[in-house]
C-alpha cells in the first residue's frame, strides 16, 4: 500500500508490440485505476483519444494521452516501450511547485491491459487458426520511482509490520511524511521543495500540552495556527494559557488550583487571582462557607441577621439556627422576655 512518485514505465516484449495497449494507475489500495497512458495505432476509434504526445499549456495536465509511437507490428521481437510520467506535460520543470503533477506521478500499483493484438492482416481471412497462432509476451517490465515522502525524506525503512514507510523528518509524520507531528501544527503542512524545508513548526502550549491542531482562523488572525488539545494542569485556551473555570493561580507559573467557592454562600463559583471568593450578604471566609459574627442560617439569599435582643443575650446567635444564648433568668428565641 505504499505510494511512489512514478518517473517511468518500461516494457520489453517477447513478442510484437500490441496494436492497442494502456498503462492504468491508482493512488491508494482501494482506489479507481485511472488511465496513465494509451498506446495505438487506432487511438480515436479505440480509446476515444486523438493521437498526440504532448500537452498545452492550459491543459489538464493530468490528462492520459494516446500516441501510435510503440504500436508498429515490428520489431517481431525485444521491442521495447518507455512510458515517462512527466513527459509532454508543460509543468515538468516546475515540478516542486506543481500539486497537479505530484498526485499525477503517485501511484501505489500499475496495471497493463493488452487490448488488441498486431498481425500481418490476418484478421480478414478469419482463419481461426491462424489468428490463435498469435499471443503476447512480455520479456521484462521495469517501473522506475521513489517513494513518496513528499519531500521530508531521503529514505524509505520497514517499519514494524514490515511495510514501507518513509523515515521523516521536519516534524512530519505519516507513511508519505503527509501530515505534521502532534505538537507541530502552527501553520499548514506543506511538501518541501527546492528552495524550503517547509517545516512543522512547534505549537505553543506553554508546556501544558503533547497536542495541537491546525487552525486556520487563527492562522490568519495572529500569524500561529496551532490550537492546544487536552491541556494539563487544569488549564484551557488555544494556548493552554489560561485556568480552567473555577480555578486560578497567583502567577503564570504555577499550577491552576480549585477555587472551591461554596456554592450556596458565594455569588460564583469562580474566585479571583488570590484565590478568595466573592460572597453574599452576611457571608464571610475565603470560601464563602462561614456566617459572619450576627448572621445565621446560609441559604441562596446569604445569611440572615440575628435578631436577638442585646439586652437580654449574651453573645450572637447561633450561626447554623439562629437561636439566642439568653442571660440568667431571660428566655424566649430571642431572648426578649
Amino acid at each position: 500500500g505504499k505510494a511512489f512518485d512514478i518517473t517511468y514505465v518500461r516494457l520489453k516484449f517477447h513478442t510484437s508490440r500490441p496494436e492497442s495497449f494502456a498503462i492504468y494507475k491508482r493512488a491508494s489500495m482501494d482506489g479507481p485505476w485511472t488511465p496513465y497512458q494509451y498506446y495505438s495505432g487506432s487511438c480515436e476509434p479505440t480509446y476515444g483519444k486523438r493521437n498526440r504526445g504532448f500537452l498545452r499549456s492550459g491543459d489538464d495536465e493530468q490528462t492520459p494521452l494516446c500516441t501510435d509511437e510503440f504500436s508498429d507490428i515490428s520489431p517481431l521481437t525485444g521491442g521495447n516501450v518507455a512510458f515517462s510520467t512527466l513527459e509532454g506535460r508543460p509543468s515538468a520543470y516546475n515540478f516542486d511547485n506543481s500539486p497537479v503533477l505530484q498526485d499525477w506521478v503517485t501511484s501505489t500499483e500499475i496495471r497493463v491491459t493488452l487490448n488488441r493484438l498486431n498481425t500481418f492482416g490476418d484478421e480478414v481471412f478469419n482463419d481461426h487458426k491462424v489468428l490463435r497462432s498469435y499471443y503476447y509476451a512480455i520479456s521484462d517490465f521495469a517501473v522506475g520511482g521513489r517513494c513518496k515522502c513528499n519531500g521530508h525524506a531521503s529514505e524509505c525503512v520497514k517499519n514494524e509490520l514490515g511495510a514501507l514507510a518513509c523515515k521523516c523528518r521536519h516534524n512530519t509524520m505519516g507513511a508519505d511524511c503527509e501530515k505534521c507531528l502532534p505538537l507541530y501544527n502552527d501553520r499548514p503542512w506543506h511538501r518541501a521543495t527546492s528552495e524550503s524545508a517547509n517545516e512543522c513548526t512547534l505549537c505553543d502550549c506553554n508546556g501544558r500540552a503533547d497536542e495541537c491542531y491546525f487552525d486556520p482562523e487563527l492562522y490568519r488572525a495572529t500569524g500561529h495556527g496551532g490550537h492546544c488539545t487536552n491541556c494539563r494542569d487544569n488549564t484551557d485556551g488555544k494556548t493552554c494559557e489560561r485556568c480552567l473555570e473555577n480555578f486560578y493561580r497567583r502567577s503564570a507559573s504555577e499550577h491552576c488550583l480549585p477555587c472551591n467557592c461554596n456554592p450556596v454562600g458565594s455569588y460564583s463559583r469562580q474566585c479571583d487571582e488570590q484565590g478568595r471568593c466573592s460572597c453574599k450578604q452576611g457571608v464571610m471566609g475565603e470560601r464563602c462557607d462561614q456566617c459572619l459574627p450576627g448572621f445565621h442560617s446560609m441559604d441562596e439569599a446569604g445569611c440572615r441577621p440575628c435578631t436577638c435582643n442585646p439586652a437580654g443575650t449574651l453573645e450572637d446567635c447561633q450561626p447554623d439556627t439562629g437561636r439566642c444564648v439568653c442571660k440568667d433568668n431571660v428566655e424566649g428565641y430571642n431572648c426578649d422576655r
